[in-house]
């Protein structure tokens, strides 16, 4: 099995579908709060200027470092604490009978696999929103 294989296995899309999902949450529940905490109140959330990456680019750590480290950090996590991990993996562990530090294999897989599960997750929005931020109610 190669890297590739990997990387598209079941168990890999299962890690990033979660990574993906759990960053998704996370930028949600900051952009409520961030609306809610606004000057005026939004009387819906489709008005671009109270609520989304209008609101979001007042925060660089939040826009430029920790939304972009989501998808790698929930990775390393979902890979560690999810027992599911590609055969060519668990394979090369016993192999080499690697103890208690195996969960820094499992670690960088998850990682990688956070890491291309928001490449791909940018790349599908991008080509389905045709370069829009997604915001339904922006005006130019």
């Amino acid at each position: 099995m190669n890297p590739l294989e990997v990387l598209y296995s079941w168990q890999a899309l299962l890690v990033a579908c979660g990574a993906v999902g759990l960053t998704q949450l996370v930028k949600t529940i900051h952009d409520v709060r961030a609306g809610q905490k606004a000057p005026v109140a939004t009387p819906t959330l489709r008005v671009a200027a109270k609520v989304g990456k209008a609101l979001r680019s007042d925060g660089v750590w939040m826009d430029r470092f920790i939304l972009p480290m989501c998808p790698i950090v929930f990775g390393v996590c979902l890979a560690v604490l999810i027992p599911a991990r590609p055969d060519p993996i668990v394979d090369y562990v016993k192999a080499h009978e690697i103890g208690k530090t195996a969960w820094l294999i499992y670690a960088a897989w998850g990682a990688a696999c956070g890491q291309f599960a928001d490449y791909i997750f940018t790349k599908a929005r991008k080509t389905f929103f045709s370069g829009s931020s997604g915001d339904a109610g922006a005006t130019p």
